[in-house]
């Protein structure tokens, strides 16, 4: 197993759906429950994230070709959707691609805010689905597979355990910590969104000739 591609995935993955983002507004979303309905809320939550990236790594291909999409155009567009996304985070921002105002009111007043919007899209946003899609586009090994789906499902079960001790962990953390840590995974975020545009550019100048 290639380790240097295991460990540049799940970093990829994890800093892109950025589970300790979503701590603060967890607490919020859920001011007022019993342990055990967060729990369960926490789990509905990551249980779609789940299931709606692993869709989009196993479809993936198949929109490409539905509409006609070349790998090199898709990637450019998702390194300059996860571009905006580390952007934003660096400038310390919270990204409209995964929360709206509306959005967390709709999800107060609701009884189950699992899958709506706790876990599309704050944690399988427009982002995280670009970035899975993106890691799939060059059909990789059976091994590398593997490596993908791994790096979101342990991803998720470290949101979990993120989740279960929100209460602790924003207390101790604060708004700044929380705020710091966002923008470093900002940077990294913004860092591999030009490494996908750049690819996808040399991948377009190849298939035009412009580069031998």
């Amino acid at each position: 197993m290639d380790t240097a591609y295991a460990a540049a995935v799940f970093i990829t993955v994890f800093a892109i759906i950025n589970p300790l983002s979503n701590v603060a507004f967890f607490v919020a979303l859920t001011d007022g429950f019993t342990s055990l309905e967060k729990r369960r809320v926490a789990r509905h939550a990551l249980v779609v994230a789940t299931v709606v990236l692993f869709l989009a790594a196993f479809i993936g291909r198949g929109v490409f070709s539905l509409y006609g999409l070349t790998v090199p155009a898709f990637r450019i567009a998702g390194g300059i959707l996860v571009f905006k996304i580390g952007f934003d985070m660096v400038q310390g921002q919270r990204p409209k691609s995964k929360r709206t105002d509306e959005e967390r009111q709709e999800a107060l007043e609701r009884d189950e805010v699992g899958a709506v919007p706790l876990g599309v899209p704050m944690h399988a946003g427009p982002g995280a689905i670009s970035t899975v899609m993106i890691l799939v586009s060059d059909g990789p090994s059976a091994p590398q597979w593997g490596i993908i789906l791994a790096s979101v499902v342990v991803t998720m079960a470290v949101s979990y355990a993120l989740l279960m001790n929100a209460d602790r962990i924003f207390a101790r953390l604060g708004r700044l910590g929380a705020m710091t840590f966002g923008r470093v995974m900002g940077l990294i975020i913004t860092a591999v969104g030009v490494r996908v545009i750049l690819l996808g550019l040399e991948q377009t100048g190849r298939e035009w000739g412009l580069i031998a």
